[in-house]
């Protein structure tokens, strides 16, 4: 990827949510933190205002400024020298980061957004807070955490059974 060139401001990477609402990062957070941009801006040739604006219109603003947020962490993570130490405190933010204060709806938005720009260390950090959140319940109480539909039939469920008993329905 070519550099800024010398004497210009910092290059920007805009995200633009539902709303129209802007959340800016600078191209090193953007580098570190998604996939998606680090792609695009080996391509961009950045012109007048140094800034590359991605639109997530599909995504409330709430979600969106938890990734910005995500990623400036991640990148000044990325710059901090590691050791246990640093790995706790990583686990301590993460824990914080998706609290108690961060219901399901919101985490499945968050996810959109993180998928949307392939920040694949938050699509990571949310995919494991959905499986703790179902480790250890049954069929049934997954299905409800998740809001999906039991639409079998108990003929269809005992030819389940009979074909794969392996399974627990």
């Amino acid at each position: 990827m070519a550099a800024a060139p010398s004497g210009s401001r910092t290059r920007m990477v805009t995200l633009i949510s539902k709303g129209g609402r802007n959340f800016k990062m600078p191209e090193a957070v953007a580098l570190v933190s998604s996939r998606s941009c680090r792609e695009a801006l080996d391509y961009i040739e950045y012109r007048g205002n140094n800034t590359m604006m991605i639109k997530l219109l599909d995504i409330d603003p709430k979600p969106v400024s938890m990734l910005v947020n995500f990623c400036n962490h991640m990148a000044a993570a990325a710059t901090s020298a590691a050791s246990d130490d640093a790995a706790q405190r990583m686990r301590e933010w993460e824990e914080r980061f998706l609290g108690d204060d961060v219901d399901q709806a919101l985490l499945y938005d968050l996810l959109s957004a993180a998928i949307s720009i392939q920040a694949d260390g938050l699509i990571d950090l949310v995919c494991k807070r959905v499986a703790h959140m179902i480790k250890g319940k049954t069929p049934q109480e997954i299905r409800t955490i998740l809001g999906i539909q039991d639409d079998l039939t108990p003929d269809q469920r005992d030819e389940i059974r009979t074909d794969n008993s392996w399974i627990d329905i």
